[in-house]
C-alpha cells in the first residue's frame, strides 16, 4: 500500500517511531545520544544509519531514499527522481546528454534535529532557506517535573518563534504556497515522554495542534 506523504501522516509515522523506540529514548533523554538514535552518528551517508530513515523508508515505501548531513542538513528525504538530460561539456562530448543520479529534482522532506531547546531557533531559521514540500524541525525541554520549570509557556515561546521567522523570511523570499513545517518538542515527565506537534502553512497564518493537549497533559501529571 502506497501511502500518501503529507503532515498528518508523516506524524503517523513519527508517533510509530518513538513508540518503538520509548525505552531507548527515556534511556538517552536529555543526551547528545539521542539525535544518534534518530538521525544517526554524524556521517554523511545514503540510506544507511539513521534509523528514523530506516523507519521512514519501511514505512512509505522504497520510492524515497535518504540522505544523513546532506550539506548543513540533518536529513533529507526525496523520491528516486533525479536531474536528467543536461548536456555534458567538455571537449568531444558532440551534444551527449547525462543523467545525475545523486541530484534530486526536488526535497519531499528536510529534518532538523536540535538537542538545546535554547538554540533550537537556528535551526529554524536555516530551515526557511531551503525549498522542500515539507520541513521538520525536532527538539525536545528538560524534565520538569515539578512546577518549577514552565515548560508549556516555553513551548507556546517556541511556536511563536518558528511563526515568525517562517512569515519574516516569507517576506522577503516567498516560498511555494503549498509548503508546510512541522515543529515535534518532546518532553519528560517523569518516566513519560510527551511529543506536541506543531504544523505551519506557508499559505496563510493557520496552525493546527496535532496530538496530546499540552497543557491538560502538564496539569493532569501535577494533580496526580
Amino acid at each position: 500500500m502506497i501511502r500518501e506523504l503529507n503532515p498528518d501522516t508523516f506524524i503517523d509515522c513519527w508517533k510509530e517511531f518513538v513508540k518503538n523506540n520509548k525505552d531507548v529514548l527515556l534511556k538517552n533523554y536529555d543526551s547528545p545520544d539521542w539525535t544518534k538514535l534518530v538521525i544517526g552518528a554524524d556521517k554523511s551517508t545514503v540510506n544507511e544509519g539513521s534509523p528514523f530513515g530506516d523507519h521512514f523508508l519501511n514505512h512509505f515505501g522504497n520510492d524515497y531514499q535518504y540522505r544523513k548531513e546532506d550539506g548543513t542538513v540533518d536529513l533529507s528525504i526525496y523520491k528516486k527522481e533525479f536531474v536528467k538530460d543536461i548536456y555534458k561539456i567538455s571537449k568531444k562530448s558532440h551534444h551527449e546528454k547525462i543523467n545525475l543520479d545523486n541530484c534530486p529534482v526536488n526535497y519531499d522532506i528536510l529534518i532538523e534535529h536540535e538537542n538545546d531547546p535554547s538554540k533550537c531557533y537556528e535551526e529554524m531559521y536555516k530551515l526557511t532557506y531551503y525549498r522542500a514540500n515539507l520541513k521538520v524541525l525536532v527538539t525536545y525541554l528538560w524534565d520538569t517535573s515539578t512546577r518549577e520549570d514552565n515548560w508549556y509557556e516555553k513551548h507556546e515561546r517556541m511556536t511563536d518563534n518558528f511563526e515568525t521567522i517562517i512569515n519574516q523570511t516569507n517576506m522577503k523570499s516567498p516560498e511555494n504556497v503549498d509548503t508546510k513545517y512541522i515543529s515535534i518538542v518532546a518532553q519528560r515527565l517523569g518516566e513519560k515522554l510527551i511529543w506536541s506537534y506543531m504544523v505551519f502553512y506557508v499559505s496563510s497564518s493557520l496552525k493546527q495542534i496535532h496530538g496530546e493537549a499540552i497543557r491538560s497533559a502538564y496539569e493532569a501529571q501535577i494533580i496526580a
